[in-house]
């Protein structure tokens, strides 16, 4: 009869034959949700393993979808990371010792949106304070000596065409097999401490994640960093980039100021370890303002910005975010044709002011588009006010709900409509 293990919110189906009939594993109408771990004991590996190739991979693929799948040796997670490569951040291995699988308490967490996934590449094994998963993802280059004992330990699935002869990864194959695990993962935040491997994630610029060189195990002497490569281009690409560069003492820190300049000094973090707890905080801090799901350009309009500079700070650090923006030289003047060019090309726009540049949007907007208007206050004494598409307009902004309420009930703007986000 099949059994099920629950603990809170996550599920761990068992999945010895025994306890779980084989049909759960191989339907795929069996639903693996994002908070459920599999664990794929060994008497079911020897089931898996029975099945023709294209069937192993159909199921991996199945199992893939859940939090993560667990099995018990490393021969069966090689094996499901080699079927399905690019789910290689789902599959994990726990050393459970003695313990049989009825008395096993698996160490695990939900995957859900309150935890910063963090992509980890570094030789060290990250410390930790117990075996339960946090979000930070390893990944180990060699299955020698690999013995992961927590979920969140890794092996990437590079073959051997893709080495050198020491056995070591290409930095670009590399890149990209982190860059996957972060889309996988959906991630916040890739580390790796190789300045190679670090140039190579840079030139993925789809991806949503944040990257950050760790550079805390960089010895130093007397003369200054000991490394072999100049760091202050790559730290002017991790800033444009809303990147950072881990160090670990004080004298590193000051170190790197000088070598990367004052100007890019904002890059360096400074970090008493560089441990599993280390990397969640430094994650939480490069956390986007949002997340969006495809690739998305705003598109801002207007005369004057001066009330904007905070938000497009935090505007051009949120992944999948393209920034453009509509210079009109009066707030009656503009270019059409550079107007209607840009609007061509836009998702969302963005009008500071409710002026002018409000009224010619508001009756120009392309169908699917969203127009955003932001209202100040002293567009409510103009005549020209009256000119604005109103219905065209997705959201008004205002900045108090004193202009908000006077707004809705002097020139009838639709309440649903309006919203307030003070200066």
């Amino acid at each position: 009869m099949a059994r099920r293990q629950v603990i809170m919110d996550n599920q761990i189906i068992v999945g010895s034959p025994e306890f779980v009939g084989w049909e759960e594993f191989t339907q795929e109408n069996v639903d693996f949700s994002a908070n459920t771990w599999v664990h794929l004991g060994s008497s079911a590996f020897e089931r898996f393993e029975e099945l023709h190739r294209a069937e192993q991979i159909k199921v991996a693929t199945h199992l893939a979808v859940a939090a993560g799948v667990v099995t018990d040796e490393l021969d069966h997670l090689i094996h499901l990371v080699r079927l399905v490569p690019r789910s290689s951040a789902k599959f994990n291995i726990i050393d459970r010792g003695d313990r049989n699988v009825e008395e096993t308490t698996f160490p695990v967490t939900a995957m859900d949106e309150s935890v910063c996934k963090v992509v980890v590449h570094v030789e060290r094994i990250l410390s930790t304070g117990d075996e339960s998963y946090n979000g930070v993802h390893q990944f180990f280059e060699q299955a020698d000596g690999f013995k992961p004992q927590r979920p969140g330990q890794h092996w990437l699935p590079i073959p051997k065409n893709q080495r050198d002869e020491m056995g070591r990864a290409n930095p670009r194959n590399l890149a990209w097999h982190l860059i996957v695990a972060a889309d996988c993962l959906r991630a916040n935040v890739v580390v790796t401490d190789n300045v190679d491997v670090m140039w190579s994630l840079l030139g993925h610029k789809t991806t949503g994640a944040r990257m950050v060189l760790d550079l805390s195990d960089v010895t130093f002497q007397p003369g200054g960093l000991t490394l072999g490569a100049d760091l202050r281009d790559l730290a002017a690409v991790l800033l444009e980039r809303q990147g950072r560069i881990l160090v670990s003492s004080v004298d590193a820190h000051d170190s790197m100021s000088v070598l990367v300049g004052d100007e890019l000094s904002e890059v360096l973090v400074l970090t008493e370890g560089a441990g599993q707890s280390e990397l969640q905080q430094v994650a939480s801090n490069l956390r986007p303002l949002v997340n969006l799901g495809k690739e998305t350009k705003l598109l801002v309009a207007g005369h004057d910005y001066k009330f904007l500079g905070e938000l497009v700070s935090l505007l051009r650090g949120v992944p999948r975010l393209t920034l453009t923006f509509d210079q009109w030289t009066t707030q009656t003047r503009h270019d059409i044709d550079v107007s209607d060019d840009l609007l061509n090309d836009a998702n969302v726009i963005l009008c500071e002011f409710a002026s002018h540049n409000a009224i010619w949007y508001s009756w120009h907007k392309r169908s699917g588009q969203r127009l955003i208007v932001h209202f100040h206050g002293y567009e409510l004494f103009q005549s020209w006010i009256h000119d604005i598409n109103v219905s065209n307009v997705d959201q008004f902004v205002f900045v108090s709900e004193f202009y908000r309420q006077r707004v809705v009930d002097e020139l009838g703007w639709p309440a649903e409509r309006t919203t307030v986000v003070p200066t």
